[in-house]
Parts: C-alpha cells; sequence; structure tokens
C-alpha cells in the first residue's frame, strides 16, 4: 500500500471514528451547509419521563450564515421507539442491526422540521409519549438532512 492509500485509510478511519463517538455519545451534528444544530441536553437522558408527558428535543443552532449567503435547508428529525427491557436489550437490539432495518416499534415522532430560511437558534422538536407507552427503556433517535447527506445520533430515554 502506498503512502497516499495509506494516508487516506487513516483519515477515513479517523472520520469513521469521530462520527462513531459523537453517535454514541447521542450528540448529532451535521455540518458543511453553513448552519449547523447539535442535540440534546443531558437532562433528555436524565430524566425519567412518564407517559403523557411532551420530551422536548432542542437543537442549537451552532454556526451562522455569513450576511448575504444562502444555505441548503436543513431537515431535523426525531423519533422515539421501544420500549426495551433495559439498556443492554436495547443495545443488544442496536449491534444486531435491528434498529436499522424495519419493521421496528416506533412509539412517537415529534413532526419533521425544514428549515430553509431564516435559520432559527433554537428550533424544538416535541415527541408527546403515548398515555399507554410502558415503562421501559426507548431509543431517541434525532436526525439531520441536508444537500443530500444525513447523520443521526441516538440516546437512551427512561419512561417509567
Amino acid at each position: 500500500m502506498g503512502p497516499r492509500l495509506r494516508g487516506a485509510s487513516l483519515i477515513a478511519a479517523c472520520l469513521l471514528a469521530c462520527v462513531s463517538v459523537a453517535a454514541c455519545a447521542g450528540t448529532t451534528t451535521v455540518r458543511g451547509t453553513g448552519v449547523w444544530y447539535t442535540c440534546c441536553s443531558d437532562s433528555v437522558v436524565t430524566t425519567t419521563w412518564h407517559p403523557g408527558q411532551q420530551l422536548p428535543v432542542a437543537w442549537t443552532r451552532t454556526a451562522t450564515v455569513p450576511t448575504g449567503h444562502g444555505f441548503e435547508p436543513v431537515s431535523l428529525s426525531a423519533v422515539l421507539t421501544g420500549p426495551y427491557k433495559d439498556a443492554a436489550a436495547l443495545k443488544a437490539a442496536e449491534s444486531k442491526g435491528q434498529l436499522l432495518r424495519g419493521p421496528r416499534p416506533i412509539t412517537a415522532a415529534a413532526p419533521r422540521m425544514l428549515i430553509s430560511r431564516n435559520p432559527p437558534r433554537s428550533p424544538v422538536s416535541v415527541i408527546t409519549i403515548p398515555a399507554d407507552a410502558p415503562p421501559g427503556m426507548y431509543d431517541l433517535l434525532t436526525g439531520i438532512s441536508s444537500g443530500g447527506g444525513s447523520v443521526t445520533g441516538a440516546s437512551v430515554v427512561t419512561v417509567g
């Protein structure tokens, strides 16, 4: 393997590692649109939510569009799936690819947000936890897409 190919492989591996670490940490960021958003606050994960409550998924804009420049529209999504008896069961389903293949139980989803102009600083997606949601661990899957690319992240949320 030549020096150029080794260097390209190393860069690709580092990028993949960074994306994997970001997804595991529950923070989702997309760049390259001129407008970046990051999600979610620690309180979403540390709070025990209850059936019937509204779970706010706060997005934070982490960059601005320079004056006179446009940007690619950005789509923000948040879906809550589950329940799983514990975090280990959720992670086991995820490691087997069960969460990425259909069908999976969609417990609740916030309406998809499309930001196409005047990007807000902190939009909020709201997921209403169904009144009959059983207790357990739920997967909060967040997604950002723009310009043909997308990034997803996941966090474990407790419903009691």
